[in-house]
């Protein structure tokens, strides 16, 4: 059993992503694949692993890390480079299973609320499908309300499902 006093949240680093912290990662984002809107597969794990490098530079990204340095939880703010919607932003959210329920999801908000809003951006905005009731009532639970509903958007477990859109004022 852990506290979340042994867990670390901060802006994510390089560091955070070497080849053998990558791999960790996958294992558990794998284990939550079917609720992603990104689908890891283990011949693809190096790509991955730069693409996502790669978008460290352009998006902010936090994470939960342990005493141990392995990230068992990651937030992402995806901007837009439209000046027209430059003070909006998308977040995605995933934590490994086994740190479910203990805190983590609502900490990794928090902090990426406050550097948005260091960062200018006064609205954020979380895509949802509909059978992930944990993302859902985390949302829910941290201020976000329903803004809209797409139907059918989602092929969850060979079935397509609703897409639940949130959105959140800081």
């Amino acid at each position: 059993m852990f506290s979340l006093e042994e867990i670390t949240i901060r802006k994510a680093s390089l560091e955070d992503y070497t080849e053998e912290k990558y791999e960790f990662i996958y294992n558990w984002m794998s284990q939550v694949a079917d609720y992603l809107y990104f689908t890891p597969k283990r011949e693809r794990m190096e790509k991955d692993r730069i693409r996502f490098l790669a978008s460290l530079e352009s998006n902010l990204t936090v994470v939960a890390v342990t005493n141990d340095g392995k990230v068992v939880g990651q937030c992402q703010l995806f901007k837009s480079d439209s000046p027209k919607l430059s003070h909006v932003a998308k977040v995605g959210i995933a934590v490994a299973p086994s740190y479910w329920r203990k805190g983590i999801g609502t900490a990794l908000l928090r902090k990426i609320e406050e550097i948005a809003k260091s960062e200018g951006i006064i609205k954020i905005e979380a895509e949802v499908i509909a059978p992930n009731t944990a993302a859902l009532n985390l949302f829910k639970k941290n201020g976000y309300h329903q803004e809209g509903r797409r139907l059918k958007k989602f092929n969850f477990k060979g079935s397509l499902v609703d897409e639940i859109e949130f959105g959140k004022f800081l």
